[in-house]
Order: C-alpha cells, then sequence, then structure tokens
C-alpha cells in the first residue's frame, strides 16, 4: 500500500512522461496486490425452441447456425 502511495503521490509533480511511468506503476499495484476483480455478473439468455431445430445460436440481431431435424419434426407433429 505504501508503494502505491508513494507512486501517486511522486506522479502529481513529476514530468507528463514520469507521470505516465509511475500512474502505471501504481494501476499495476492496485490491480494486482491490493484489489482483485472479480466479475459478479453474467450475461445469460434463455431461449425456447422447437425440439426439432438443432445447433441453435443467437445474438441481439440474428439467429444463427440452425438446422431443421426433419424426422424428429415429423414425430412430434404425430
Amino acid at each position: 500500500m505504501q508503494q502505491f502511495n508513494d507512486a501517486t503521490i511522486a506522479a502529481q509533480t513529476a514530468s507528463p512522461a514520469e507521470q505516465l511511468a509511475l500512474y502505471k506503476e501504481a494501476e499495476k499495484l492496485f490491480i494486482d496486490d491490493i484489489a482483485g476483480i472479480i466479475p459478479i455478473y453474467y450475461y445469460t439468455r434463455n431461449v425456447v425452441t422447437k425440439p426439432w431445430i438443432d445447433h441453435l445460436y443467437s445474438d441481439d440481431l440474428y439467429i444463427y447456425r440452425w438446422s431443421i431435424d426433419q424426422a424428429a419434426k415429423a414425430d412430434a407433429q404425430q
């Protein structure tokens, strides 16, 4: 923690090139040693499809790589 404080204080009065190096060092110390990053949310999507549609992949606008299993479709409709 002291190294982080020293780097940020020194960067306040340094030249622009030195500031860049000191803030990079402070950021590395902060991320690696002081704070951790934990993802708390993952994007998910629930999709309902007919049982005879295979290989469904979708994004916000399109549905990709799908095919129809004709035998399964015929069985489901009987």
